[in-house]
């Protein structure tokens, strides 16, 4: 550090102490008070970073459509994220073309590599239920 040079002291209840030479006498007791400048940018930052954080929560859920029970079709080439694909976690095989359901835990397709999960690949699906997935993202029966 510099001598010579303004010292900032913080203390104990968060009050900022402006001491030292540069100040051309001791300010030791003397609280600086923030501008309403830094209290507006303050603010705004704390906004702008809790929106951040909301939308990333969201993810593409923002964007979200009503999803149906079936049936659906997907195919090499299409996008393997909703509306037209499942989504990347379910393991099926991605050369050949699938008609799929939404069901309610019955799935046939394992989902980051688990079963039962609630995608049935196929032309004979359980009958439709309550499905948690439609509970998040609203589905149309």
């Amino acid at each position: 550090m510099l001598s010579g040079a303004a010292r900032i002291h913080q203390g104990v209840r968060r009050k900022l102490y402006a001491t030292g030479p540069a100040t051309g006498r001791s300010n030791e007791g003397t609280t600086m008070k923030p501008t309403t400048k830094l209290g507006i940018a303050g603010v705004a930052t704390t906004l702008l970073v809790s929106g951040g954080l909301g939308l990333t929560a969201l993810g593409t859920a923002g964007t979200a459509q009503a999803q149906t029970y079936g049936p659906h079709q997907w195919c090499p080439g299409d996008s393997i994220y909703y509306p037209t694909g499942p989504g990347p976690y379910y393991s099926w095989d991605w050369n050949v073309c699938h008609t799929y359901y939404w069901v309610n835990g019955q799935g046939n397709v394992p989902y980051k590599g688990k079963l039962p999960s609630d995608l049935y690949d196929g032309t004979d699906p359980p009958p439709p239920q309550d499905n948690p997935t439609c509970r998040v993202i609203g589905c149309a029966n």
